[in-house]
């Protein structure tokens, strides 16, 4: 009886938040007047936090709620469109789609994962990230409920643990995993990439499929530019290595070839 009433209220919200939403990305927002603007928010916010009481983290999750994830995805194409941000896609056609794959992305903007998530919204991906994101209030419910993962500083192992679950993951063509291997964001000179972790890439060589690379170019320009102008950013697929490419190497093998590789992309977009 519970379950049933808990179904019916998620079902309710998703109802309305399907219909705030569609309203909210369908219009206009010079148009909107500023109180009615505050309160889609507001009840946007309200929804989101209901709903988020519904996801715990003590509970471990490994397959997607149609709900959550719906949600989630909406929300993060609200929050592009919010900040104004054109995706420009070059080279989409390089991805495979009959099998999962590992992702790497240089990283200097939140927006990042969600422009990812966005361009690839049809594929399974789910993202690592630090723990630190999950302790955002509502966002990070949404995370752990989407069953992203989560390296640690200094836990060894611990994140030799998450390498084997986001291995197994692709292996078994449950989830693509998108990661920076940078480990942060790059808030200062992006024009150079920061060190990688070069631990990232045993993901990989234990799923033994493919490694997609990814340029982000200009996401870190869009919270300059709002919101009065927007931004222009692009989605660039550097190169997808087959695992054939890459078997016989080692980690810092493989970690200072895709360095080279986008920080040349990096280097050849000024």
């Amino acid at each position: 009886m519970v379950n049933k009433i808990v179904n019916l209220v998620i079902g309710l919200l998703s109802i309305l938040i399907s219909c705030l939403f569609k309203f909210y990305t369908s219009i206009k927002l010079i148009w909107i007047p500023f109180v009615c603007f505050i309160s889609l928010h507001i009840l946007a916010l309200v929804i989101l936090y209901i709903t988020s009481l519904f996801i715990s983290f003590d509970k471990e999750y490994k397959t997607w709620n149609k709900y959550f994830h719906w949600t989630f995805m909406t929300v993060q194409k609200a929050l592009i469109e919010a900040g104004r941000c054109k995706i420009v896609v070059n080279g989409l056609e390089k991805i495979p789609t009959d099998h999962r794959y590992l992702i790497v992305f240089n990283h200097t903007s939140y927006y990042d994962p969600m422009i990812i998530n966005q361009v690839l919204k049809n594929e399974p991906i789910i993202h690592i990230s630090k723990p630190e994101n999950y302790k955002i209030p509502i966002a990070g419910k949404y995370m752990h409920r989407d069953c992203n993962l989560a390296f640690r500083r200094n836990d060894l192992k611990y994140n030799a643990m998450m390498t084997v679950k986001a291995a197994n993951y692709i292996k078994q063509d449950k989830f693509s995993i998108g990661l920076a291997p940078e480990g942060t964001r790059n808030k200062g000179d992006t024009s150079k990439l920061l060190p990688f972790h070069e631990g990232v890439f045993k993901i990989p060589l234990r799923s033994e499929r493919d490694m997609v690379v990814i340029h982000l170019k200009d996401v870190d320009k869009c919270k300059y530019n709002f919101p009065w102008h927007k931004t222009t950013v692009y989605f660039n697929v550097l190169k997808v290595y087959k695992y054939d490419e890459f078997k016989d190497k080692d980690t810092f093998q493989i970690s200072s070839e895709v360095y080279q590789l986008m920080q040349n992309a990096i280097d050849n977009s000024k």
